[in-house]
């Protein structure tokens, strides 16, 4: 593409197209050569803007296309208004015909008042002019003297429609006979039994293909199933899973912490006061804004079959003193845990908590067993007569907390049993 711009003579534009032919057939031109007077003053600014040679030429041909495909895509949506609106015509001016021709329908129809039946009845009534009309005209067509009339017409009209009915019951006869291979009933027969045995296999086909579609999906979903229990199995058997609940119970009593302003810390790779022993895997120390400020929870969490009540409340008696702390919560896993431990318990200074890590709805226990710890904490350090009107108060949320603890658990089950049934049903 070239761009002329000191050529005053030339006026048009001039355009020379080539085109590659083969085998006398015209193929689409692969190039095309333009030469260009621009005589707009805005346009020939613009390109000036550009260095003289490729970049310019770049700069032309972006140009171009973009107002080509800008033209185009106008015209499409002009054309495409334009149809939309003729169609609307189209459709507004059917409905005006449509309400005309009711209207004209009604004018001449109508049971009580259209024109046509109000003519009709006048010609019909008794004495009328049809009656009359008929009453002659039956008169002498069907005397028995006029041999040309309607008597003799309708006698000689029975004689040819009773050959013809003969004729045609005959033909009937034929078509609906089973004996005759070409018959329109064998015919109908033998196009219903092909139509039926299509669809049957057609049907036979979709069930089979539905069928193995839906035993794909279920074993696939079986297998993910299978694949999520091993490895869940693989996780709670080895030791690695003991460590992972550890962890989430950790992070539960944090938020707990942050949440009261106490202070937690993971103390389970450290050695304590009782023989360098690491029981207690963490301790929670009332934050300055306690009123036992100082007071230290002891928290001790596992996953494990083996523990019982009794074994629960030896480690956490070992964790308090190893840990130099007042009150002790044990948090085992629902699990792991037997089911002769209660959901919640409290022993003294000590409690036993059960905890499901895959459960949300279980938090309300742990952090009501950490808010009972807390209190029996702030109770322990102080004796004072308040204090000891606090720890009645205490003791009866004790008693409430294991009472909803209890209904919690009902519910629970009821829920579990119901789902059961449901998912049965």
């Amino acid at each position: 593409m070239s761009f002329n711009e000191h050529d005053d003579q030339q006026t048009e534009k001039t355009v020379n197209q080539q085109v590659n032919c083969d085998t006398g057939l015209n193929q689409q031109a692969e190039n095309l050569r333009i030469n260009l007077l621009l005589e707009d003053f805005e346009i020939v600014n613009t390109l000036l803007g550009y260095p003289e040679g490729q970049e310019r030429d770049e700069f032309i041909f972006t140009a171009l296309k973009v107002g080509i495909n800008a033209i185009k895509y106008t015209e499409n949506n002009v054309l495409k208004e334009n149809i939309e609106h003729a169609g609307e015509k189209i459709l507004s001016k059917l409905k005006d015909n449509q309400n005309q021709l009711r209207d004209e329908f009604d004018n001449y129809f109508n049971p009580d008042k259209g024109r046509l039946i109000e003519c009709f009845q006048r010609f019909v009534k008794d004495g009328g002019e049809i009656q009359k009309a008929c009453n002659d005209a039956f008169d002498k067509e069907f005397s028995s003297d006029n041999h040309n009339g309607a008597l003799d017409k309708i006698k000689n009209t029975i004689s040819n429609t009773n050959q013809g009915f003969q004729n045609f019951m005959q033909e009937a006869v034929e078509n609906f006979s089973l004996r005759k291979k070409d018959s329109s009933i064998n015919r109908l027969i033998d196009k219903v039994t092909e139509d039926t045995k299509k669809i049957i296999e057609d049907g036979v086909q979709r069930e089979n293909a539905m069928h193995t579609e839906t035993l794909k999906l279920l074993q696939d979903m079986n297998t993910r199933i299978q694949t999520r229990d091993a490895r869940k199995e693989e996780s709670f058997v080895s030791t690695n899973h003991g460590n992972d609940f550890q962890s989430i119970v950790y992070e539960q009593i944090g938020i707990f912490c942050e949440e009261t302003e106490d202070i937690l810390e993971d103390t389970g790779t450290y050695p304590g006061k009782v023989d360098n022993r690491k029981v207690g895997d963490c301790v929670i120390t009332l934050g300055p804004e306690a009123e036992q400020s100082g007071a230290r929870i002891v928290v001790e969490m596992k996953q494990d079959k083996s523990y019982t009540v009794a074994k629960s409340l030896k480690e956490i008696d070992l964790a308090r003193k190893n840990r130099d702390a007042s009150i002790g919560l044990f948090v085992l896993s629902k699990r792991s845990a037997s089911k002769e431990i209660p959901q919640f318990s409290r022993f003294g200074s000590d409690i036993i908590v059960i905890w499901d890590a895959e459960d949300p709805t279980t938090n309300i226990y742990l952090r009501a067993a950490l808010s009972l710890c807390k209190g029996l904490a702030i109770r322990s350090g102080n004796s004072s007569k308040k204090c000891n009107t606090d720890i009645v108060m205490i003791e009866k949320s004790t008693y409430e907390i294991e009472k909803q603890v209890s209904v919690l658990d009902e519910i629970e089950k009821n829920s579990k049993s119901i789902k059961k049934n449901a998912e049965k049903i």
